[in-house]
């Protein structure tokens, strides 16, 4: 095995949610997100080339840097709205799905 890593499984996030990887793309008042490689209509410097939780994240809520200390968060299309933090309910147990990955493939596991 080569690495462990907790997952967002389940449409949560652990800790600040740096590491949440899922795919959930509104804020919690419904605003849909920028995609983090737009700079329209709100400039920015968060650019998937300098944060490697953005690579491929197209318009998901992701927590560059660990920046935003209540969990993922997006810019919005709305210009009225800079960013919002995402509709995404933290997990409550932080141990319990691991990915166990090798170098070919990845299962799941229940701690």
């Amino acid at each position: 095995m080569i690495l462990i890593r907790k997952c967002s499984l389940l449409g949560c996030y652990y800790g600040n949610g740096m590491g949440y990887i899922g795919t959930i793309n509104i804020t919690r008042s419904g605003k849909k997100c920028q995609p983090w490689s737009s700079q329209c209509p709100h400039r920015h410097i968060h650019k998937p080339k300098n944060y490697k939780e953005l690579m491929n994240a197209t318009n998901w809520c992701r927590n560059p840097g660990g920046e935003g200390p209540d969990g993922p968060w997006c810019y919005t299309t709305e210009s009225t709205t800079r960013w919002e933090y995402c509709d995404i309910p933290k997990c409550s147990n932080p141990g319990f799905y691991f990915y166990i990955c090798n170098r070919i493939h990845c299962k799941v596991n229940a701690t």
